[in-house]
């Protein structure tokens, strides 16, 4: 996100310099309706960032550092829907819908290839464990603190820094990057692993 230039700058204020070794890496709705071409609801750009979520997945994975992955599920009766979406999904419209292949997180981030989604634990709020270090955890609105646990799990782990990546940067990593900032957690937006984001995005991210 930031230029060779600025960096320096950035390190010097020890506010916002991100504390790697108490960080934490959230994905967000990197799912197969969202990712792939074919999906209920594909989101230009997704697939491409692929390669660069899982390699940011498995660099967490190694150094044995948290994952939360931050998803959405759409009932069937649009009855927790977005305004946005909800006359989509009540004409039968079938996004991210709770037990499809279209709700899944994609294999590339999944620890093994058994791993499926629990809607039942997901949509009663609470997170779904993946293994010791990774956990899964439902959004209702694009932002992922937004009627979450997941400022809770973060304080629980005395995570001081959230590394995002994922889908979409207009919606869901822009409002989730806001509600981080607004907690005081030192936030950092990896722009080649978000689908979305284009130079003003950039230049809005630096100025807070």
């Amino acid at each position: 996100m930031l230029k060779p230039e600025e960096v320096n700058d950035f390190r010097m204020n020890r506010y916002m310099e991100p504390k790697w070794q108490s960080s934490a890496l959230l994905t967000i709705d990197m799912q197969e309706d969202f990712a792939r071409r074919e999906g209920a609801a594909y989101i230009e750009g997704t697939r491409n960032i692929i390669p660069k979520v899982q390699q940011l997945v498995q660099f967490y994975r190694s150094k044995e550092w948290p994952i939360i992955h931050v998803v959405r599920l759409y009932k069937k009766d649009g009855s927790n829907v977005d305004l946005c979406r909800r006359k989509s999904v009540e004409e039968g419209n079938p996004i991210v819908s709770p037990g499809s292949d279209g709700a899944e997180l994609i294999n590339e981030l999944k620890p093994d290839d058994s791993v499926e989604l629990d809607a039942d634990i997901l949509l009663n709020m609470k997170a779904q464990k993946l293994n010791d270090g990774e956990r899964v955890l439902y959004k209702p609105r694009w932002g992922a603190f937004y009627h979450t646990r997941l400022n809770k799990l973060l304080n629980q782990m005395n995570i001081s820094t959230v590394v995002i990546a994922g889908c979409n940067y207009p919606n869901c990593p822009r409002t989730t990057v806001y509600e981080a900032s607004e907690r005081d957690y030192r936030v950092v937006l990896v722009n080649d692993a978000v689908s979305g984001l284009y130079p003003r995005g950039e230049e809005e991210l630096r100025n807070i």
